[in-house]
């Protein structure tokens, strides 16, 4: 990398949080001696080499501190950083001298900031580096500040910006969309790169707000992505893969953490819950798990390609040695349902396969959600989304996850819930009752019948009546029978 804005703000941004010193001594670190005396390491370098008319340590040092970020990105290179900071005389130590040099080369500006200007405040009192600018903000790093090294926001029409010095970057040159070497990818932010058969690099990008311009992905964490993509047949949605330094700080990530390196992902895969896709992560030899499926922390999988193993469970990150309570199977495919509305009633226990629901029957946009067991709660014929469900735990008891209207295509018959007064079924027996306590029961035939009444307290606690194709009364099974016979349709 050249004498580039990018290398400049690569240095700048290394000394956020150095605070300056109360005497001149420890000058070197972060923390040490923290005061307000003006003595920093920025103004001790700038004097050995020669810079200004005189040593400006314990004097302010906003601009001092400019100053050293461009002589260390030079390579410290005097007369290049002090060339391209338009510096043409001994008082660049002082914000209003620095901003006439660049007045009197023709590099000052009062509007359209870039990144890597210099920014001049309130009558030329202050300065600091530009970091970023959007269209209604810009965003700068600053020494002196608070007497340390800062990051800080401000309206682009701020009343405190006097203007913005330009200085002379060498270009940098242009990069291809995407380099790659061994084990990595390395792709330019939002340009879209195919990488498989099912990943782009885009999907990867940093969430940043422009700190960063490039993408870091590794080629074994994108073959573990890819193997679960193909084993499922769904799409893997990445919430979080690479992150740089500035936005992992933003969202709480360790400062080791994998996403930095491109080695990580956070994960959902559409319809499947998060505790199947880590079981099948683990099955395939992914060492660094990270299991999330709660409301509080999220519904996720991490993912890292770490060579030691290490699995947690939420954002407690609670230790375990394995996802698995039983061996990993297939997963069934998932069929869109024939049935329709009418086949449901409320109070029914069913499969929730979908991952949306919906705050009101004819509502547009819904909510994501995770599937799995719960209870039909109400029922509109003319809504849109036509069953609302509530999740439910294997023993009937409420629990986090789908909790509002959903679509019937994205609702299946539950194979886990007990029989119910008009279910059709199947009646695999031979022998019905009178009473639901008979001791003696009379042979009959085997074949569809629909649920006429429940006794569970009784030896045969279903009421069966035979019904045809079409559902009406037929000949055939109609009394009590027991339940071992009964097979739900």
């Amino acid at each position: 990398m050249g004498y580039t804005v990018e290398k400049v703000l690569e240095v700048a941004r290394k000394y956020i949080g150095y605070k300056e010193k109360e005497t001149n001594s420890q000058l070197d670190d972060f923390n040490a001696n923290a005061g307000d005396g003006n003595y920093t390491m920025f103004a001790r370098e700038l004097h050995k080499a020669n810079y200004y008319q005189a040593n400006k340590n314990g004097y302010a040092w906003c601009d001092v501190y400019h100053d050293y970020v461009h002589y260390e990105a030079s390579g410290y290179n005097k007369e290049l950083a002090e060339w391209t900071t338009c510096q043409t005389g001994l008082y660049g130590a002082g914000c209003e001298w620095s901003a006439k040099y660049y007045k009197q080369q023709g590099r000052f500006y009062t509007s359209n900031p870039q990144p890597g200007d210099q920014i001049f405040f309130q009558d030329y009192a202050h300065t600091g580096i530009v970091e970023k600018v959007t269209a209604t903000q810009v965003t700068t790093i600053e020494g002196n500040t608070g007497n340390q090294v800062k990051r800080h926001t401000y309206s682009i029409n701020s009343s405190k910006i006097d203007g913005y010095g330009r200085p002379k970057y060498d270009v940098a040159p242009a990069e291809p969309d995407m380099t790659e070497n061994e084990n990595y990818y390395r792709c330019k932010k939002g340009v879209v790169t195919q990488l498989s058969k099912n990943f782009k690099s885009t999907e990867f990008d940093c969430k940043c707000n422009g700190y960063c311009n490039q993408t870091t992905i590794s080629k074994q964490l994108l073959k573990y992505l890819q193997q679960i993509r193909d084993h499922f047949g769904k799409a893997v949605n990445i919430n979080s893969g690479y992150r740089c330094e500035t936005h992992n700080k933003n969202v709480g990530g360790v400062t080791n953490s994998y996403h930095r390196s491109g080695e990580a992902a956070d994960i959902t895969v559409t319809g499947i819950t998060p505790k199947v896709v880590a079981q099948y992560a683990e099955s395939i030899g992914i060492l660094g798990i990270g299991l999330y499926e709660t409301d509080k922390d999220g519904y996720f999988v991490h993912v890292d390609i770490r060579k030691t193993k290490s699995f947690w469970y939420g954002q407690a990150q609670t230790k375990r040695d394995t996802f698995q309570d039983k061996p990993v199977e297939e997963p069934k495919p998932v069929t869109p349902s024939t049935l329709t509305v009418n086949d449901f009633k409320v109070g029914e226990i069913v499969e929730f396969i979908g991952d949306t629901h919906y705050t009101n029957a004819s509502a547009k946009t819904g909510k994501k959600t995770v599937p799995g067991l719960a209870k039909v709660t109400a029922t509109y014929r003319n809504g849109t989304h036509q069953l609302h469900l509530r999740a439910i735990n294997k023993n009937g008891n409420f629990v986090s996850g789908v909790y509002g209207w959903v679509n019937v295509s994205d609702v299946k018959k539950s194979e886990n819930r007990e029989p119910q007064i008009g279910d059709i079924v199947n009646f695999t027996g031979n022998t019905h009752y009178v009473s639901s306590n008979a001791s003696n029961g009379k042979s009959t035939k085997p074949g569809k019948a629909k649920i006429t009444a429940i006794f569970k307290n009784g030896k045969h606690p279903i009421h069966l009546r035979a019904v045809n194709a079409n559902g009406g009364f037929t000949s055939g099974v109609y009394g009590w029978v027991n339940t071992e016979d009964v097979e739900l349709i």
